[in-house]
Order: C-alpha cells, then sequence, then structure tokens
C-alpha cells in the first residue's frame, strides 16, 4: 500500500499498525462499507451481516449447537439464543452467556458466530449466544437489557437444562455494546461467577484522550459511536446517570464478580476501559486486563482476517474461562 493511500498513515506516526488492520481495511473499502450514520438501519443491519460472512467464511464446529426459546416478561415471543456444546466438554463445564457487539443495534449471533464457536472449542465451556432485541425498540427502550438479563437469569437456574452440571459456574460476556450489556447484567443478577468484557462500551461522555485521538479513524471511531448514542440513550431519561444502561453510572461495582478486559489499542473506547478496569479495582473487584497492540474496534468478531490477533485476544478468554470449569 502507497503511503499516499494508507489510510491509517497519521495514526502509524505514534502507533504500530498491523497488516491484518490494513486488510481489514482494504476489504472495507473493497466491499463499498460505509458508516452506519450514512445509510438506513436496514442496510446497515444487512451490510454487518454480508461483511462477516464474507470476512469470517464458515467454522465447522466441534460440538452441538442447539437452539432454545428464553421465556421473558419483557418479550412475548421469548428470547432465541443458540446453546454451543463443545464435544470437548469437561466434567463441570463452565457456562458463558454472550451478547454479541453491534452498537445495540446491528448484529447477531450469525455475526459473532465463528469468535464463540472457536472459543468454545478452546475452553470446553458451554457458550450461550444470545439473539436480543435491536434499537430503536419503541415497546422497549431497554430491550437489548431486559432480554439479556431474562436469559442470563433462566441459565443461572436451569443449568442442567442445557448440558451443564448442577454446580456449572455461570458468567457473562460481550464486545463492545455487547460488553456494555454485560456490566449492566451484573448490576441486576446477583451471583454470577465471572465476567468477559471486550473493548465494552461503558462510557457516554467521550472526553476521555482515546476519544479525540480515535475520533475520525478508518474503523469503528468517535464519531460513530457519537452517533449511536444519540440514537439508542433518546428515548431514555438521563441515560448517563441510568445504571441500567451505563456501566459508569453504576454504584455497586464491589459485587461484580471475578473479570477479563480485553481493549483494543486503536479504539476510542480504549482508555474508558482502562478507566473501569481502574474502578473495578478500586471496589475490590479481581480483574484481569490485557491490552491488544495494533488492532482496532471490531477486531475481535473477524478472526478470518486478524487471525493472529483473534488468536492471541482468544487465548486469554479461553485461559479465564478454564479457572471457572474442572
Amino acid at each position: 500500500m502507497e503511503p499516499s493511500d494508507n489510510p491509517w498513515l497519521e495514526v502509524s506516526k505514534t502507533y504500530r499498525v498491523h497488516q491484518e488492520t490494513l486488510e481489514y481495511t482494504a476489504l472495507c473499502r473493497s466491499m463499498g462499507a460505509r458508516p452506519p450514520s450514512q445509510t438506513s438501519l436496514k442496510d446497515a443491519r444487512a451490510s454487518a451481516l454480508t461483511f462477516n460472512v464474507t470476512a469470517n467464511g464458515v467454522h465447522a464446529y466441534d460440538g452441538t449447537e442447539t437452539e432454545f426459546i428464553i421465556p421473558a416478561s419483557d418479550d412475548i415471543d421469548g428470547v432465541p439464543v443458540t446453546v454451543y456444546t463443545p464435544n470437548t466438554l469437561p466434567e463441570v463445564p463452565a457456562i458463558l452467556v454472550y451478547f454479541h457487539g453491534g452498537s445495540l443495534v446491528f448484529g447477531s449471533r450469525k455475526t459473532h458466530e465463528n469468535a464463540v464457536k472457536m472459543i468454545s472449542e478452546k475452553s470446553g465451556a458451554i457458550i450461550v449466544s444470545v439473539e436480543y432485541r435491536l434499537l430503536p425498540c419503541p415497546e422497549d427502550p431497554l430491550a437489548p437489557f431486559n432480554d439479556s438479563i431474562a436469559v442470563t437469569r433462566w441459565i443461572k437456574q436451569f443449568k442442567e437444562a442445557i448440558g451443564g452440571a448442577a454446580d456449572s459456574k455461570v458468567g457473562v460476556g460481550g464486545d463492545s455494546a455487547g460488553g456494555q450489556i454485560a456490566c449492566c447484567v451484573v448490576n441486576d443478577v446477583i451471583g454470577l461467577d465471572f465476567q468477559i468484557l471486550v473493548y465494552p462500551v461503558t462510557d457516554f461522555a467521550c472526553s476521555l484522550p482515546s476519544f479525540q485521538e480515535f475520533r475520525k479513524i478508518p474503523a469503528f471511531n468517535t464519531d460513530d459511536l457519537e452517533w449511536r448514542l444519540a440514537l439508542t440513550n433518546k428515548p431514555i431519561l438521563n441515560a448517563a446517570e441510568d445504571p441500567r444502561v451505563n456501566p459508569s453510572a453504576r454504584k455497586n461495582l464491589e459485587l461484580t464478580p471475578p473479570t477479563l478486559i480485553i481493549l483494543a489499542e486503536l479504539d476510542p473506547v480504549r482508555d474508558s476501559g482502562l478507566e473501569y478496569d481502574r474502578k473495578l479495582r478500586s471496589a475490590g473487584v479481581e480483574v484481569d486486563l490485557e491490552l491488544v497492540h495494533a488492532v482496532p474496534h471490531g477486531f475481535f468478531s473477524l478472526p478470518g482476517i486478524f487471525k493472529t490477533k483473534t488468536t492471541e485476544a482468544y487465548g486469554h478468554v479461553v485461559k479465564f474461562i478454564q479457572k471457572f470449569q474442572r
């Protein structure tokens, strides 16, 4: 790539930019990917699915995939989930309830299935991938959070119904908006055993240095985040002060279970993730923090492009999960 064609040129004056990051940007260009703010939600959702399927292909899962509909008082249709049970299942597997990223407005189980499959295979854990309702949702502005709470409570109560053991440890996790959901779920579902946050959205103020540093980068950037917050927070009165949606508004951080935080270096939410790590530690929470260098927000769900960097990140997740099973 010629210097004049390198959209990461300015960033590369301060940071190393991984070759996989350049390949990701090139694929975005070749597929005509546009920021969601510049298209309709319908098109943004279709584009996210097409991009992920194109980039990742299909990973043949070494295990069993089972579909469930989890009852939810806030959703008369119930919440669809896919339960991934690996053939490497230990005697007492951990159960991870996983919430996909996508700014709360797009993304799905399908866009994140390869990541979930690979982590399940390598860890031996049962992973429950949640198809929560997306926003905007006029009948329920808290739909993603309410659906995710309902699923987590059900899984915690009926572990054996999905192939777990009576004493299986149950945790929650997610990437980006899914990490935001996970933070809020542990605010309402007390007694979870672990939490995994991948570049979570934990701050609505967007005032920390990384928000300004990566405002215009050729990947998920601060402009994209502010567009998304304006869309999803508008129907919620005082959203920034509401712990149901904003992790930074939580007052009971000491109830958070042991947590793994994975951050991307070239990411506007990086510094808010570091700040959330500091807050958790100050509250006495056991935290493992891992910074994946030279990659942007979004890499975690794209193992087809970020082959070495997802291997690195998934390794941290696998090691963490395995502490909670035997």
